[in-house]
């Protein structure tokens, strides 16, 4: 799975598409899962760069999600 969150998908939708396909689970599933594999501190060994980006990524959307809230 980090794998595959590594590639790049030049369009819109395409990822979403491509979950389906080649991982045959529902985009939200696939991102599900990967929000808590992103938590394990094997995921980490394995692939740090990526896994600091997607922690960063996850902690500057619940910022924003924050702030919309509280105004």
């Amino acid at each position: 799975m980090l794998e595959f969150e590594e590639r790049s998908f030049p369009l819109a939708g395409v990822k979403d598409e491509t979950i389906v396909l080649e991982l045959g689970m529902r985009p939200q599933r696939y991102f599900q899962i990967l929000n808590h594999l992103i938590d394990d501190p094997r995921a980490l060994a394995e692939r740090p760069l990526l896994v600091k980006r997607l922690l960063r990524l996850r902690g500057e959307r619940l910022q924003a999600r924050q702030r919309r809230s509280f105004g």
